[in-house]
């Protein structure tokens, strides 16, 4: 039987009250639409979660959160060391919410990183925290080109939205880049066992 590609979604502080343009809502339905069993979004705060992905690790997983749901990845990472993650979206990680964030580590095959590079209004530093890896590639991270860290076992891409305001989980381009690798995950899945 092939595996399933299995999406954990994290909302940002405040779960859908907080989610304006309903961003988190659009990526869920497009992942469901293409075949990603997901998981039923979770505040960054909720325990649950770390269950969930210990119970569905050995399939395909993804993990998709926005602002402070990005940021709550590598928490999970370090609450759950046994899990793999074939692929992560981090879309704009908050600075508020990164308080003793611990690195993302080599449990995680692949991460997107979409951050804003531009002043947030009225909180400066909303979608601008760049979550780093344990272990750097050598020469330092390249926010232009993926980044090869971890001693090779995991491949980081930070992804500029420039002036897209937070959490930028609504932006077409950010949820196509998400969707793609859905469907080559799903790809991939099809031909395991």
């Amino acid at each position: 039987m092939a595996k399933k590609v299995v999406c954990i979604d994290v909302l940002g502080m405040g779960g859908w009250r907080l989610d304006p343009a309903t961003g988190q809502l659009q990526i869920v339905r497009r992942l469901h639409d293409e075949g990603v069993e997901v998981i039923p979004p979770f505040d960054p705060g909720d325990n649950r979660v770390v269950e969930f992905a210990k119970t569905y690790n050995g399939q395909v997983l993804m993990y998709v959160g926005d602002s402070c749901g990005a940021n709550h990845f590598s928490w999970l990472q370090a609450q759950a060391p046994e899990v793999k993650w074939r692929f992560a979206a981090l879309i704009q990680p908050s600075l508020y919410c990164n308080a003793n964030c611990p690195p993302i580590n080599g449990t995680a095959q692949e991460v997107y990183v979409f951050y804003t590079s531009f002043f947030t209004w009225p909180l400066p530093g909303l979608g601008s925290f760049k979550p780093k890896p344990v272990v750097p590639p050598p020469g330092g991270l390249n926010y232009s080109a993926p980044n090869l860290c971890n001693h090779g076992m995991t491949t980081i891409c930070y992804w500029d939205q420039k002036i897209h305001v937070h959490p930028g989980d609504d932006d077409a381009g950010t949820q196509n880049l998400i969707l793609n690798k859905a469907q080559q995950l799903l790809a991939e899945a099809a031909k395991m066992k």
